[in-house]
């Protein structure tokens, strides 16, 4: 398998199960991250309710342009 590098600290403890958040030839898609994520709070809190400080801009889904403001933990 393909690593595509190490996942940010916030995703760290998902660091050995790939499947949490890519599917077999597809990679990553909304309805995966919303397994974890609420929608509304994408980019503003952590799953765990804690404001995102550090800004970063991420694609929404690799197969759209759209771009979110999203803001890592420090």
């Amino acid at each position: 398998m393909i690593s595509p590098g190490k996942p940010i600290d916030a995703h760290a403890e998902l660091a050995k199960d790939c499947f949490a958040c890519h599917t077999i030839f597809v990679g990553s898609t909304p309805e995966k991250c919303i397994t974890c994520h609420k929608v509304e709070e994408i980019g503003i809190n952590t799953t765990k309710g804690i404001p995102i400080v550090k800004k970063k801009n991420v694609p929404l889904s690799p197969k759209t342009d759209q771009k979110r403001l999203y803001v890592m933990p420090q």
